[in-house]
């Protein structure tokens, strides 16, 4: 599987593409840092570009300070889905992170 160049610096909000799509046993590696004022910040794996009305999210990841959690969902025809809450915050205000996401058949891991 061929690597995808990477994105440097986007400006927030980002939506960009993923060459051929996310595949099975694809890794999705995000680096960033998070503000000090930061009460949220999320990744979402969009099925298309558009914000209003907004395109389908196969998988919504919501880093949420203001609740000490981390919240999971995917959003299809206008509806969000059942969310997962995780309250294991791993996250630190003012410091770097780095996530990898691991796409297969049947979910996110």
């Amino acid at each position: 599987m061929a690597l995808q160049s990477p994105y440097f610096k986007p400006t927030v909000p980002f939506i960009g593409p993923i060459s051929g799509g996310l595949k099975d046993g694809m890794t999705v590696l995000v680096n960033g840092n998070v503000l000090k004022s930061c009460r949220r910040f999320r990744v979402d794996f969009q099925c298309g570009n558009c914000q209003m009305p907004r395109s389908d999210v196969a998988f919504h990841f919501n880093v949420r300070f203001d609740q000490n959690c981390i919240v999971c969902n995917s959003h299809e025809k206008g509806c969000w889905q059942q969310k997962e809450r995780k309250c294991d915050m791993v996250f630190r205000k003012g410091h770097p992170f780095e996530i990898r996401f691991l796409v297969n058949i049947s979910s996110y891991v």
